[in-house]
């Protein structure tokens, strides 16, 4: 009786850390870093920011403002992406 107790203690136990395992916040797709290294959704969010600011919201576009300014300073120029 006191294996089966054992036994059921760490099966929970492996249980629930691997459901915490799966509880991470998942990585931002919009984060500066993201948006710094893909260029296409940088032009695209950049073109959205200018004509639909309210819609998209003060805190993406500065995220893409940041971007723009990393890969300005990175490369030296915009250049054509």
């Amino acid at each position: 009786m006191v294996r089966i107790r054992s036994q059921l203690l760490v099966f929970f136990a492996a249980f629930a850390s691997l459901a915490f395992v799966g509880c991470a916040p998942a990585a931002d797709p919009d984060s500066v870093e993201v948006l710094a290294s893909d260029p296409q959704r940088l032009k695209y969010l950049r073109a959205r920011c200018r004509t639909e600011h309210t819609a998209v919201g003060d805190t993406l576009c500065a995220r893409v403002a940041e971007a723009t300014r990393r890969r300005f300073m990175e490369h030296g120029s915009m250049g054509r992406d």
